[in-house]
């Protein structure tokens, strides 16, 4: 147990905000002058109280509109392509 959490929890957790985080790098911080990604333009942010964790990842992209993506059930997910959940 971590935190009064369960290891499982903890893992789903470090998953999430790993996707997030690699998402980020890959598609949401591209140089428009050279065209590659780096972690430069990515800001993690964790915030904690008694009661919640709250973690945020900011990229520079342009966004998205959330109602625009299709979710596809979780068997149909290729590693490391989770994409939002």
């Amino acid at each position: 147990m971590t935190a009064g959490l369960s290891y499982d929890a903890v893992e789903a957790v470090r998953l999430a905000v790993g996707e997030a985080f690699v998402n980020a790098v890959r598609h949401g911080s591209r140089s428009s002058t050279a065209g590659t990604a780096s972690a430069a333009g990515v800001r993690l942010r964790v915030l904690r109280s008694e009661n919640e964790v709250i973690v945020e990842v900011q990229d520079s992209g342009q966004g998205f509109r959330p109602e625009d993506i299709l979710l596809h059930p979780v068997e149909d997910l290729r590693p490391n392509g989770r994409g939002l959940m």
